[in-house]
């Protein structure tokens, strides 16, 4: 699994709020960019990390509507109106 399908498998998870098992079902070899094993007790700082790193991925890849997302994501969070990933039912 590449580096950019690790990003939009993250950004899923973080901006699209998809479940993390249906990802995680829908292939044999799914790649994060963050730590999904205590979920939904995710540790602020290790998704700040991650979004961070999924925006340098996309402008790699010129993704800037990702980008966008990200930063609006990660401001989002900065000034207390985040809305972190969802544990779905």
């Amino acid at each position: 699994m590449d580096e950019l399908e690790a990003a939009i498998n993250t950004y899923r998870i973080l901006i699209l709020n998809d479940d993390m098992f249906d990802i995680l079902e829908s292939s044999n070899s799914v790649s994060l960019l963050i730590d999904l094993s205590d979920f939904p007790n995710i540790d602020l700082e290790d998704i700040l990390d991650a979004a961070n790193y999924c925006i340098r991925v996309f402008e790699k890849h010129e993704h800037y509507e990702k980008c966008q997302d990200l930063l609006e994501y990660i401001n989002e969070i900065n000034y207390g109106t985040e809305r972190l990933p969802e544990e779905n039912s």
